[in-house]
Order: structure tokens, then C-alpha cells, then sequence
């Protein structure tokens, strides 16, 4: 097993305990801190990179992600890019950020049973 698959499969195994995430970017929190819940409905590595999807329209493409910290209810995982491509709730207007360099983190939800 690869590293990158080694990443993949902690991230999945934190979501089936954590089931929904709140998530951190680089810029801040997406959607009101401890507000939105996300679901990870998808996730593959692909030579290099991790993609992963939340809520069947967020889509994270973390390319050389690390392996991922976890403290307390939280997972971090860092990366030498990131690309943001998501559609807005209700508009499915289209977006996409590029992060260079830094950290995204999952916020497990209080009530987990992690």
C-alpha cells in the first residue's frame, strides 16, 4: 500500500466515525463555522493526488497531500495545492479556488462517536 493510499483510506475511516465534517480552508471556514455538516460521498488517489467529494458538489483535488493529523474530533491534511471546484446550495452557481502550500481541516461534529 502506497502512502497516498495509506491517506485515502485514514480520511474514509475518519468520515465512517465522524459520518459529517465541517470543513476549514486555508482561507477560513466554508459556510458558518460549526454550522454546515458535509458528507464525504466520494474519494479516489490518483497518481498524486487525492480527490475527494462532500455533499455529492464539493470537490477537494489535494495534490501531494500529507499524511493526516488528527486531534480530537478534527483531521488535518496538508498539501502543495488545492483545488476548490464547488456549486453554490440552492444555485449551483459554479466556483473554483487554488490554494498553494498549506492545510485544509475536517471538523468532526461534536456528537460524533469518535
Amino acid at each position: 500500500m502506497t502512502a497516498l493510499d495509506e491517506t485515502l483510506e485514514a480520511i474514509t475511516d475518519w468520515f465512517a466515525h465522524a459520518e459529517y465534517s465541517g470543513l476549514i480552508l486555508p482561507r477560513g471556514w466554508f459556510g458558518r463555522p460549526f454550522d454546515n455538516q458535509h458528507l464525504l460521498t466520494w474519494a479516489h488517489a490518483r497518481q498524486g493526488k487525492l480527490l475527494l467529494e462532500l455533499d455529492d458538489q464539493l470537490l477537494l483535488v489535494l495534490t501531494t497531500p500529507g499524511r493526516p493529523d488528527t486531534k480530537d474530533r478534527n483531521l488535518t491534511v496538508t498539501f502543495a495545492q488545492l483545488v476548490f471546484d464547488w456549486q453554490g446550495y440552492g444555485d449551483l452557481q459554479p466556483h473554483a479556488e487554488v490554494f498553494s502550500d498549506g492545510e485544509i481541516q475536517f471538523v468532526g461534529h461534536p456528537m460524533s462517536t469518535m
